[in-house]
């Protein structure tokens, strides 16, 4: 008998000593990378920080596309625009699922649109978002852009007399937050947000860093290369948190949701996304997907992208005083000198293209998703003799290729020269089948690209012309030693999505005059659009043809 359980344990242990045995090591049909060792595969040399940076210097090594091996996922790295538009964009309908992220989907609730995995689900609730934020309907967005724009050309010059004395980015970041967060829920709620500490703008923005820090812990990346661990989940403390998390997220998207759909269904609602929503829970959509749909495709990815890739911009023209000088003298001779403020309407202006290419090398210069969220492939591929496994992990490596030296010369400068001949849209760019007139990919690529860029572009060009118009950004000056203080480029924050961290600077009215002219025109646009609380008294009449009117909804 015992030597009958002797027999049964040593095939067991053969079993699974078979079945690890390549657990880590790099098969040789798949593209080249980094060596790997037994198990782990590149687990330790994959970097705690910056790993963008790391993730170039692989593809100055190992070629545009290489493999990593991690413990038992594999994932393939793409570092190439040509690659990039064979393989996500031509061969979308296999290449447009998710990698497995499992205490991603834990914090979420498996709700999480950008985490969902390619099918039905998806589809439908991308359907629903494209029917609101296509390029013609945004143009009915304008109105919004508009006044949250002045908003916030008020609120610097209510600081001004502070940041005038080198006191630094940070309250200025605060205000493009809130700028671009209440233009997201004015679209999606029906609501503004009018100030930067408003609760529930922080509550979004605490919840995205409790999201993040869970994305790049140590022990999820193990739970996801090491499936079995799961088993152990719950002995786990970061498990238990990222439950908390999910739940947490869950009732503040909640609380934004319910009272939009009740003003929806009782008549009250402004015209906006809620209204689209609660049409569409008409297919069997529940409040608690809803919610999630619009706080996280709509609410989270429009208000931090937009906010920080206008941030990058300032840290642009501060580094590179000459572009400001420039861009001022663009904006001032489309406005006759300073007359008027620009407007939307100055797009088609072909003075204006300076604006436009600026806008461009925002995006490209430092792109606020610097790795993209990791698409998967569903099947097995074949690519240049290489083989794609099905379930692989394919990282767009957006930084790699937005300073790509063979596609943008001096690719860490800020030069909007670069874009000065380019007058597509991001849209088109992105459509355009000739790959060396893609712009840049901060937007994504294939199926999976941001479906807000149409409201992105507006909001970059108002942004960029009015605060030219408005202000001046210049170097603060080190009080020791009398020298300028030039911002570090790469020293950004955030995890997932990133930004500049503040910095000192000098912001100054360009003149006591314009200053004068954006006070008053808040105070006009104050007392003919807004409310006592500070709400639109009723919206522009273009946002009643974009979404069904409520006498469609059913309650």
């Amino acid at each position: 008998m015992a030597s009958i359980l002797l027999y049964a344990l040593t095939a067991l242990f053969l079993a699974v000593l078979f079945k690890i045995r390549n657990v880590g090591i790099r098969p040789k049909d798949l593209p080249p990378g980094p060596p790997t060792k037994w198990l782990l595969g590149n687990l330790l040399q994959m970097p705690k920080e910056k790993a963008y940076l790391q993730f170039k210097k692989w593809a100055d090594e190992y070629g545009p596309i290489y493999t990593l091996i991690l413990g038992t996922q594999t994932t393939i790295v793409l570092t190439d625009a040509e690659i990039v538009k064979e393989l996500l964009d031509k061969r979308s309908g296999i290449y447009s699922s998710r990698a497995e992220a499992y205490l991603s989907r834990v914090a979420s609730k498996g709700l999480r649109m950008a985490g969902w995995f390619y099918g039905d689900q998806w589809r439908r609730a991308r359907k629903i978002l494209h029917s609101i934020l296509n390029m013609t309907s945004s143009l009915s967005f304008r109105p919004y852009q508009d006044l949250e724009n002045l908003s916030l050309l008020a609120a610097i010059l209510d600081d001004a007399p502070s940041a005038s004395t080198d006191a630094g980015a940070g309250t200025l970041f605060s205000h493009f937050r809130r700028t671009s967060h209440s233009l997201a829920t004015s679209i999606f709620y029906g609501f503004r947000i009018q100030d930067s500490s408003d609760p529930r703008l922080l509550q979004m923005y605490q919840n995205l860093q409790y999201f993040s820090d869970l994305n790049g812990a140590q022990a999820a990346a193990l739970l996801d290369v090491y499936p079995v661990l799961r088993h152990l989940q719950r002995f786990l403390p970061i498990y238990r948190h990222a439950r908390e998390v999910g739940e947490r997220t869950s009732q503040f998207f909640l609380s934004l949701w319910m009272p939009a759909k009740a003003k929806v269904l009782n008549g009250t609602s402004q015209p906006c996304f809620a209204i689209s929503m609660v049409k569409a829970q008409e297919q069997g959509i529940t409040d608690e997907e809803a919610a999630f749909i619009i706080g996280n495709a709509g609410l989270e990815a429009a208000s931090d992208t937009t906010s920080s890739t206008l941030a990058a911009f300032i840290m642009g023209v501060v580094m590179y005083p000459e572009v400001q000088r420039r861009l001022q003298a663009v904006v001032d001779e489309i406005t006759e000198g300073g007359k008027r403020m620009p407007e939307l309407g100055d797009l088609e202006d072909p003075r204006a293209q300076y604006i436009r290419a600026c806008a461009k090398e925002s995006l490209r210069w430092m792109p606020t998703g610097i790795l993209g969220v990791p698409h998967a492939v569903i099947r097995d591929d074949e690519f240049r003799g290489w083989r794609i496994p099905r379930g692989a992990s394919v990282v767009l490596n957006i930084w790699g290729i937005n300073t790509d030296e063979k596609r943008y010369a001096d690719p860490h400068t800020f030069n909007p020269d670069r874009f000065l001949h380019d007058t597509q849209t991001s849209s088109k760019a992105a459509l355009n089948p000739d790959v060396s007139q893609r712009d840049h990919y901060t937007f994504g690529a294939g199926r999976r690209i941001c479906q807000g860029l149409h409201v992105a572009d507006d909001f970059m060009f108002l942004s960029i012309a009015r605060l030219m118009w408005a202000f001046n950004f210049d170097r603060a000056v080190d009080p020791d030693t009398g020298e300028e203080i030039v911002p570090d480029r790469l020293d950004l924050i955030g995890g997932l999505l990133v930004q500049p961290a503040p910095f000192k600077m000098r912001i100054t009215p360009r003149s006591e005059k314009r200053a004068q002219m954006v006070r008053e025109k808040w105070r006009e646009v104050c007392e003919e659009k807004l409310d006592g609380e500070m709400q639109w008294r009723s919206v522009p009449g273009e946002m009643y043809r974009v979404f069904p009117s409520m006498g469609e909804v059913k309650a």
